[in-house]
Parts: C-alpha cells; structure tokens; sequence
C-alpha cells in the first residue's frame, strides 16, 4: 500500500525517534512508507514521509513495521497518524538486519559483522534456540547479554502487543503488563485474564470481556472472586460504604455479575461464599464477626484505615501534649487576640475557642455565616500569644480549600495528601511532629485520608477538626466528620448564630433554613431587586434554562465578574443541562475560535477555565483544582500550560488528559471552593441526582450571588428529597469503644 488514510494500514520504516517514554512505551517516530515490489520481492521506500504516535518496546530506527492507523490533524505538526495496531517485522535484509545489532548496546559494528557472517539471516533463530551459540565468536558477557535480552524482550513484547490487540485491549496497558508478568505474560493472561483486574490493570468488565474473548477459558473460581471483589469495590466507590452486610452481599453481587447481559452463570451461594474465603486468604478483604452484630466484609484497606482512625484517636486524646495551657490563661490570650484585631467574639466562639485551646482533639462545626472562619483565626492568635514558637500546622483535603485557609488565615496551609507524604513517603506512626494540626473542610475527608493523617500526627499534638457536617459527604467511603460527632466521644464545638452581613445574607438565610427543616417544608426567600444575593430566573423548558444560563454568564462577564470568579453548577454530567454540554456551550460563548488543543475528550483553548480531574503527585496538582489555560505548544513534552492560583504548570501530552472544562462543574467537585457567584440550573428532567444535600452544598459555594435557573416547582421537589447520607461504616462504635462517650463542648 502506498499511502494512508483513515482506519488503514500499511508498511513503513522507521526512520527517526522523536520521543519515547519509558514509562508507558509511548513512542513518537518519523517513518517512511513502503511498498511490495513483487518482482525483487522486496520491500522499496517510497518518498511519503509520515509522523507516527503508538506503543512500543526496544523500537529502533530501520525497523520495519505493518501499521493499522488512525490519521488526525495536529494544529503544530500537521497530519500525523495513531498506531492502534502494529506487527513489528523481523529485518528482511542483511542490510536491516545489521542496523538492528549494531542498536543493541555493547554490540556494535564488529561484533555484528561477525554475527551476520556466522548466521546471516538467521541470528534471532539461532540466538533464541541456543543463546550458548554466541560463546564461539569471543563476544562480551555484556554484548551477549544484551542481545539475547533485546532479541527475547523484542519477541515476548511483540507477542504481548498481538495478543492484546486481537482481544481488544487497548496496546496502553501493554508496558504495564510487560512489566508485570514478563516473558509469560501471555501464558498467564490466557490462563487467568482476571489477573489482569487484581493486579490493577484493567477494571473487571474489561477483563471479563476478555475472558470471554479467549472463549471463557479462565476457571470459573477465578471470575466469581474478582467480581465478587468489584462488587464491594463498587459499593465502596459509588455508595461510599466502608464495608458491606454479608446478609446482603449475595445480592449485590448477583446485581452485579448480572450486567454480563446473560453471557455466564449466575455464582450460588456457596460459589459466592469459596470466592470470599479466597479473598480473604489471599489478602483483598477482612470480613469481621466481632464488632457488628452481624459480619461486615471489609476492603483490606477500609478495615484497616477504619480500626486505625479509632485507635489513633484515642491516643491522641489521651497522650500528654507539647502545648499546655490552663484556661485562665488560655482567655487571657482570647482577649488580647481580639483586642488585637478589633473584634469581639460571641460566647460560642469563646467557648469554641478555649476548648481548642485545651482539647487533645476537638471539633468546630457549623453552617455558612456562623463565624467558624473567624473562630479558627482567633484559635490561630491565642496560640501565638500564648507560645509564639508554636508549631502549628494547618491542612484540607484538596488544593482550592488549602488555598482558601490559607488566604482566610494569612497562615501557610497545604494539602493533607502532601502533609502525610501521600503517595511517595507516607509518614510513619508520631513522625509528624509539632503542637497543633488544624484540619478544615473535613466533610470532604473520607476514612482512608483521616487514618493516614491521625497516624503519622505525633501524639503530643493537639487536633483540631474544621468543617460543615451539613455538606455533602466525601467521595470517598465513611462520612468520617459525622460519626465523630456522632460517636459523642470528642469535644465538638457546634456554631448556629448567623453573623454574616448581620445576617442579612440570603445565602445564609436559606442555606439554614434547608439545615433547621429536614422534613422539606421550606419556604425559600429570593431578592426581588438589583444588588440582592439570592436571584431565582423562571425558565420551563431545559432550552430555556440554557438560554437564561448563557445571558446570565454573558451579562457576568461584561459587568466585570473574571470566569473564574463565577462557577456554573449542575447535578450531572450527560444531557442539555449536564456539564458536558454546558461547558461547550459555555466555551464558545467566552473563548470562540482560541488556539485549541485537542485531547480524547475535550477540545482545550488557550483562555479555557479547566480543573484537574485525579490527583498528579508529579505535577504537585490535585482533583478538584482549577485554573486557565495560558500556552499551548503541542509538543509531546509541553503541551499545554495551565496558570492555577498559586504556580503555573506545564503538561505533556499524557498529563493533559487529566484535564477537562470548568466552566461548568458538577457540586461534588465544587466542595471546599467559593465563588464569587454560583449559576445552578434547577429541571425537573436532572432531579433523579440532585437532593436537599446537594443543593445546600452548591448554595453555599457563592460568596456574594445565588442565581437559580428553572422552575420553582423543581426546586420545591429538590428540598423534599432528602439525601442519603447512610452509609456503612463503623467508626462511631469504634469510637466509643476505644475512647468512650464524653459529652460534647
């Protein structure tokens, strides 16, 4: 074939590597394309010169390769063409050939010459049969070990990337696999795809598919334990349960297995019951008959992280501390402090104050306008007064709250992922040491993030958690800032006087109106004039609304407000009002016709308010965190650079996939953000996802403007559907079994 065009496929010949990654065998490469001259029997260059991107190991320049590619159209570099299949072919010339063992390290031109002479074409052949062959020629140990190494690893790898590609998995996971299983990585795919999955690979439904593939060659055990182990996985990651009832567990899992759409056989009982037994064995679960009344099958690291949290928190609240006040003097700091800065706090946050003070661990809650911002200063400056060398270290769970306690505070704050050392070095049990850990936004902490931070805390450390229990749960699994509450077994300081704007705020006033009535009966209060906080703009039907969010965004933008002082929030992804579609919309409305950056996804322009999707510890970015695209230069190493509030970043052409738009995001990944103001589309059609829960927690992102878009009538039902915040998880009897129950502050 002599050229190329969509979905085709052809032969070319490396001609020069432009980049490659060792990581994940990512390869950029220029080739020429070849053609069959039937005569000579030869493969000719013809003069079409062609720019590939695919997978590859040990790839060197001159080899031949037969490529399956898909052609796209780089802005930088032109028309190139993604390798989504390839078969590497063996140097069909003495000429190829040579060229090849000279690229081996150790090898060079006179050993290869001598190779070529002994064997001709014949080397892989001879050196894979009998690699003592190489002995008689006088070659290195080095040189021997080398070739015989990139022959093998050449082979197996090629034979991995076939068999992957026949099987519909994508050449990605190729180098991973490679170098997990080595050269019997094939033998041991056949034998076991779900390997594949417990090995953290490829999810479940991928290898299943692939089991199927290979003609449910698998043992029937090996399927029943990886999908009984998805379905606690999933109840973990979707439903945010730390453990799951083993009364209810043969359900779940038939539920689960049952979206094979009839392809295998429902697991009985005792199938389900062998594959927990082996999951349990083999270290994936913990199932507990002990502390429940009835046994709980815990993920490994649930069960841990839950038992841990418990336990760490008990010797924290009774370990001696470095920092030692009494309360006398622990108010006479209170009131130099708010002499100090001119203001007098209320006796709640006194109170809330001093027990910080005097506390191993205690807890500040409390809805928006409560003054938990002001309190938490106050705690930060009677410590000062008291000791100006106290060590005080203040942490959130993402990168935008971190941002904010610092910019409230003036204090420096980070991540708790980066206090902890997650995931390079986490620290070890007492090896963070200092005199306070202030922790804020600790809704949105999940079970495994507050064992991690209750472990490595010294236990002379005094402990002090922040946060609205009011608000959404974290993603993660446990609702760890209600069960302390809960448990009653750590002081909690509960802040319900409204301060904000002297309580004037409307913002304040309907987010505690949803908080004080629980049954729905809610009657919500809107500004009726210019400079008012909390707008509802009636529109009937989802175009409408669109229509409505767009001039709201437009009418924003010319009045001065930055894009990224002004956030669109809607409960789901898919559909006319998703974010999805709203953030195209929205794209082209404030950046049309930018310089753009395609990615699988999205198409990214220079201008673009984008957020990070999954934590980059290389990058130092986290999920949730938002900034706008500065530069694109479309290079495989610097593709795109983002300008985040505190440092800019620059991404290569993996990393950017990370990203995604932000004109519009959902309510889950707005927690610990503020916006100056909040646009939230409120239909009748995207209810099924959206409840009072919700929708407290998207009012409450907006600093200064609540603009709702819809019908009263779906509001009205959003405030009636209460959301679930029950979920599975021990931690409250864990709790008062190691510390007890003490009455709260």
């Amino acid at each position: 074939m002599n050229g190329l065009a969509l979905l085709e496929e052809a032969d070319v010949r490396v001609r020069k590597i432009r980049y490659h990654s060792e990581d994940t065998c990512r390869t950029v490469f220029t080739a020429v394309v070849l053609e069959w001259r039937p005569r000579l029997k030869v493969w000719a260059e013809t003069k079409k010169e062609i720019t590939c991107v695919g997978q590859f190991y040990g790839l060197v320049e001159s080899d031949h390769l037969h490529v399956h590619v898909e052609e796209y159209d780089d802005p930088k570099h032109g028309v190139q063409y993604q390798i989504y299949k390839s078969n590497r072919v063996q140097p069909g010339t003495e000429i190829e050939m040579r060229k090849f063992l000279i690229s081996v390290k150790g090898v060079g031109a006179v050993f290869a010459d001598m190779l070529m002479k002994e064997f001709g074409m014949d080397v892989f052949t001879a050196i894979m049969d009998d690699p003592s062959c190489m002995n008689r020629l006088g070659l290195n140990k080095t040189a021997k070990e080398s070739l015989y190494q990139a022959i093998v690893e050449n082979s197996v790898y090629e034979e991995l990337l076939m068999f992957l590609q026949l099987n519909g998995i994508s050449p990605a996971h190729t180098a991973e696999i490679y170098r997990n299983y080595g050269a019997s990585a094939v033998s041991k795919i056949r034998d076991n795809p779900y390997a594949l999955y417990l090995d953290g690979v490829v999810d479940f439904r991928t290898a299943d598919k692939l089991n199927l593939s290979l003609g449910q060659n698998a043992n029937p055990a090996f399927r029943a334990a990886a999908g009984v182990l998805a379905c606690i996985r999933e109840s973990s990651e979707k439903d945010g349960d730390v453990y799951v009832k083993r009364i209810e567990l043969d359900n779940l899992v038939a539920a689960f297995l049952g979206r094979a759409d009839g392809a295998y056989a429902e697991l009985s009982e005792p199938e389900v019951q062998d594959a927990l037994d082996t999951l349990a064995r083999d270290g994936y679960l913990v199932v507990d008959s002990v502390s429940l009344p009835e046994p709980a099958i815990y993920l490994k690291s649930g069960y841990y992280a839950e038992t841990r949290a418990a336990e760490r928190l008990a010797i924290l609240m009774t370990a001696p501390k470095r920092f030692n006040t009494t309360e006398a003097d622990a108010t006479k700091a209170l009131s130099a402090a708010e002499s100090e800065v001119r203001l007098t706090l209320a006796a709640k946050q006194k109170q809330a104050v001093l027990t910080a003070l005097t506390s191993p661990v205690s807890i500040l809650t409390g809805g928006p306008g409560t003054g938990k911002t002001q309190t938490l200063t106050m705690i930060i400056k009677a410590i000062k007064n008291i000791d100006p060398s106290a060590d005080i270290r203040l942490c959130a769970p993402t990168g935008k709250a971190s941002i904010r306690m610092h910019e409230l505070t003036g204090e420096r704050a980070e991540t708790i992922h980066r206090l902890v050392g997650y995931p390079q070095a986490i620290l070890e049990e007492n090896e963070l040491v200092c005199d306070f850990v202030i922790a804020d936004e600790f809704s949105m902490c999940d079970i495994q993030l507050c064992s991690w931070l209750f472990n490595c805390v010294c236990s002379g450390a005094r402990v002090v958690i922040v946060g609205d229990h009011e608000q959404l749960p974290s993603v993660g699994p446990g609702l760890v800032l209600r069960d302390m509450i809960t448990s009653g077994a750590i002081p909690v300081s509960q802040l319900k006087e409204v301060f904000r704007q002297s309580g004037k705020s409307l913002i304040v006033e309907n987010a505690h109106a949803i908080i004080n009535h629980p049954n729905g009966c809610i009657s919500m209060k809107f500004s009726q004039e210019k400079g008012g906080d909390f707008y509802m703009i009636e529109a009937d039907t989802q175009r409408q609304i669109l229509k409505t969010v767009k001039q709201c965004v437009n009418k924003l933008v010319r009045d001065g407000v930055p894009v990224d002082n002004m956030e669109v929030l809607s409960p789901i992804h898919g559909g006319l009002l998703g974010t999805n579609n709203l953030n195209m919309v929205l794209q082209d409305l404030l950046n049309f016709g930018a310089l753009a950056y395609s990615t699988r996804n999205y198409e990214l322009r220079k201008g673009d308010k984008v957020i990070q999707t999954k934590n980059n510890y290389d990058l130092s970015v986290f999920n949730g965190e938002t900034g706008i695209v500065k530069e694109i230069e479309f290079s495989v190493e610097r593709a795109l650079l983002v300008e985040f509030p505190d440092r800019r970043v620059w991404y290569d052409a993996e990393q950017v996939e990370e990203l995604e738009l932000a004109y519009a995001i959902t309510t889950h990944k707005s927690q610990g953000s503020e916006f100056d103001t909040v646009i939230i589309p409120v239909h009748e059609t995207i209810l099924y996802n959206f409840n009072r829960n919700l929708f407290y927690t998207a009012i409450t992102r907006a600093k200064k403007r609540v603009i709702l878009v819809g019908t009263k009538s779906a509001m009205e039902i959003v405030l009636r559907k209460q959301g679930s915040v029950k979920r599975h998880s021990n931690l409250v009897a864990r709790l008062r079994k190691c510390i007890g129950t003490a009455t709260a502050a």
